[in-house]
């Protein structure tokens, strides 16, 4: 399928890229995440603000990068190489897991409170990844044109508007360039299977 997107839709995509990795760098000065990010556990409120963040920022991005790889055009999916085409023959196995690998579990005696630490690495990891959507684009565009060329793949966006893009957190001018890129994917959707 080929894709020209209109320039409104251009510069909406531009807009809206430029705006989330602006945004995107703050949290980890917004949540005094420093230059690692290396917070294992936040307190309640915070942890929420970020799960929150993140949940408006992730269903953006991946459409985002949709829109991109399909102006750019799909690519075929890359060649699956088996374990016997290797020299010695030898088949690979997983490793035993580590026992220091394992996730930590917690048990808590007494009810929780507002103020009380918990774990945050999985939402770290998760802002980790998305601001290495930013820092690295090319990477990530050429993931998802290859993903769009996977016959009879399932499309890697909803044509349906998410949750966070209906949130009265945005601005209107947020709003109305949110629901006009999610006008265009639910228009494209459809059409992606159909050569």
């Amino acid at each position: 399928m080929h894709y020209e997107p209109t320039s409104l839709i251009s510069s909406m995509i531009r807009f809206s890229w430029n705006q989330a990795g602006y945004l995107v760098e703050g949290l980890h000065r917004s949540f005094s995440l420093g230059l690692t990010g290396c917070r294992p556990f936040l307190l309640r409120p915070v942890r929420a603000r970020l799960a929150a963040e993140l949940a408006r920022f992730e269903p953006l991005v991946r459409r985002l990068l949709f829109l991109m790889a399909l102006e750019l055009g799909s690519l075929p999916p890359r060649a699956q190489t088996n374990a016997t085409s290797k020299s010695d023959g030898a088949k690979h196995s997983a490793p035993e897991p580590s026992r220091f690998l394992r996730k930590t579990r917690f048990r808590i005696a007494e009810a929780p409170k507002q103020t009380d630490l918990l774990p945050a690495q999985p939402l770290i990891q998760r802002l980790r990844a998305l601001n290495d959507v930013f820092e690295n684009p090319l990477f990530y565009i050429t993931a998802m044109r290859r993903r769009l060329g996977q016959p009879q793949a399932q499309p890697p966006v909803r044509a349906d508007t998410p949750p966070a893009f209906r949130s009265r957190a945005h601005s209107t001018l947020e709003r109305e360039t949110l629901s006009g890129l999610q006008a265009e994917i639910a228009a494209l959707v459809p059409h992606l299977n159909s050569s």
